[in-house]
């Protein structure tokens, strides 16, 4: 968005004209080709209203202030000295007072501002661009040979960018700089016209002038502008678009792939994603519609994606019809997931009614991509190992009821699904969870419970109560032994050393464990 000077300039013409204070033109005069000020613009909006005829009127003083509404009651009441007295709020008091202030009180306030210290660009901002309004060659020979000479220059191309330009070729050329860029900053319409009559050493400046501000009236002209002009793709006005106009945004990326600029000149693919974004915030229909007619890929599948957690915030019946109609296995998973957690605190029975969908569906979404096994009997996994979605159903159902959830991963196709829940729970609640695990039945089961059990005491670092229990396990008992004690040493060797003196070990496990405990520099 614009900052506050620019802001509310234009706010404080439109009132100047509607109270009768009409800005003074530069007498040098721009030409056929140089466009109407903000003050102008703004004006003219406000007055086009039908009078009984086909065409607007032209509007008059009257009939903007009756637009206006008691636009007499933001006449300030400040005077020069008040000013200077207090500087609280000085922005908003400074710029209304500008609004009829005459150039004369104008610059004798920036003779006494001018010297005070920590200044505020936004008060020279406003300063420049009110008295730049009034009489520019007044404002520019007040600050020629000061620090604060550009001011002056960049605000006179505000209100008269033709007349600015003209005078700093001629008498000023040091200051083309600063003219250029102000023309692309307020008068972006203007250089996609007269470009090429800028001086070859400002068309850089007149380029960023242009790509600072995000609101701009016609996004799609600028963006095409920069782009032809090396200055990539720009994120901000495209993000613009895609809010205003999402149809609009779509088209213009397709028929502007590649690129990879940085800073605000992004990437075809950056543009996408923020496109994908700003509809699932905005326009979420219009995204669905258009995951639609795009071709399979992964674009399509960020697309159908973020429509979805839209349709989840605002329809979560209709969320749960779809997830349960998906397809694919992977999207139908994740979508289940999500679900699933979303009723998972107001109707448990109903979230493991769809997490018992999910694993029918998809029983290991931790495991979704590819798997490459080589000649000599070793793989890798391709592509996502992860699943946010699933994890997070599962701490839902954990916390509603931790050993029903235990009873989704029993079966033998189901160990990466019992292993998660077991580790939640273990988290959670150790104490309930070792109740659990002791009460099982199935020494295959007790085993990988215990196993999961020794892990989340080593991470708290119980490692006698860790070694107790990988002790009564039935099979692979003696490895986990060695692997508690093997950490323990390196933390506390003297305190494992104590407790292999009272355990029950085989000559074997002692053995291996006295090698970890006499190794030097642990």
């Amino acid at each position: 968005m614009k900052s506050k000077p620019i802001a509310l300039f234009a706010r404080c013409c439109i009132t100047g004209l509607a109270l009768g204070y009409g800005a003074k033109k530069f007498s040098g005069g721009s030409g056929d080709a140089s466009p109407p000020s903000a003050a102008d613009s703004s004006a003219s909006k406000s007055g086009s209203k039908e009078r009984g005829s086909d065409k607007p009127a032209a509007p008059s003083q009257v009939d903007l202030a009756k637009e206006i509404p008691n636009a007499t009651s933001l006449r300030s009441t400040e005077t020069l000295e008040s000013l200077k007295a207090d500087n609280t709020d000085l922005y908003a008091r400074l710029a209304l007072w500008m609004v009829d202030a005459s150039q004369e009180d104008i610059a004798a306030y920036w003779q006494f501002y001018r010297n005070q210290k920590d200044r505020s660009n936004d008060i020279n901002d406003v300063i420049f661009i009110n008295w730049a309004r009034i009489d520019p060659l007044a404002a520019t020979a007040a600050a020629k040979g000061t620090p604060d000479e550009h001011y002056a220059w960049w605000a006179w191309s505000c209100h008269d960018p033709k007349a600015a330009l003209d005078a700093a070729i001629a008498t000023n050329p040091d200051r083309i700089n600063n003219v250029t860029w102000g023309i692309g900053e307020f008068h972006p319409d203007w250089v996609l016209k007269h470009f090429d009559e800028l001086p070859e050493g400002g068309r850089d400046n007149a380029l960023q002038g242009m790509a600072k501000w995000d609101d701009r009236e016609h996004p799609e002209e600028i963006m095409n502008f920069l782009k032809e002009k090396g200055y990539g793709f720009h994120s901000r006005l495209f993000k613009v678009l895609s809010v205003r106009d999402p149809w609009a945004a779509y088209d213009w990326l397709q028929k502007n792939q590649g690129g990879d600029d940085e800073g605000y000149r992004g990437s075809s693919d950056s543009l996408m994603t923020s496109f994908v974004s700003s509809l699932a915030l905005y326009h979420p229909d219009v995204l669905a519609r258009i995951a639609e007619t795009t071709p399979p890929g992964e674009m399509r599948r960020k697309m159908e994606d973020k429509a979805f957690s839209s349709l989840l915030k605002v329809d979560l019946e209709a969320a749960i019809t779809q997830a349960e109609e998906t397809k694919g296995p992977a999207v139908a998973a994740q979508r289940l997931a999500d679900v699933g957690a979303a009723v998972a605190r107001t109707d448990p029975e109903r979230a493991f009614g769809l997490a018992k969908r999910l694993f029918e569906v998809c029983p290991n979404p931790w495991e979704l991509g590819a798997r490459l096994v080589s000649p000599g009997g070793g793989y890798t996994r391709w592509g996502s190992g992860e699943s946010q979605q699933a994890d997070a159903l599962l701490g839902a159902l954990v916390t509603a009821d931790p050993q029903r959830a235990m009873e989704l991963g029993a079966g033998p196709e189901t160990q990466t699904l019992f292993g998660r829940t077991a580790s939640l729970w273990a988290q959670r609640d150790p104490e309930a969870y070792a109740n659990w695990v002791e009460g099982q039945s199935s020494p295959a089961k007790k085993d990988q419970g215990t196993a999961i059990l020794v892990y989340q005491l080593m991470n708290e670092e119980s490692y006698a109560e860790a070694a107790e229990w990988a002790g009564s396990m039935s099979h692979h008992g003696d490895n986990q032994i060695i692997n508690v004690v093997a950490n323990w040493a390196q933390r506390d060797p003297e305190a494992a050393r104590a407790w292999m003196g009272s355990a029950q070990l085989s000559d074997q496990v002692r053995q291996a464990l006295e090698g970890y405990l006499n190794r030097p520099n642990r």
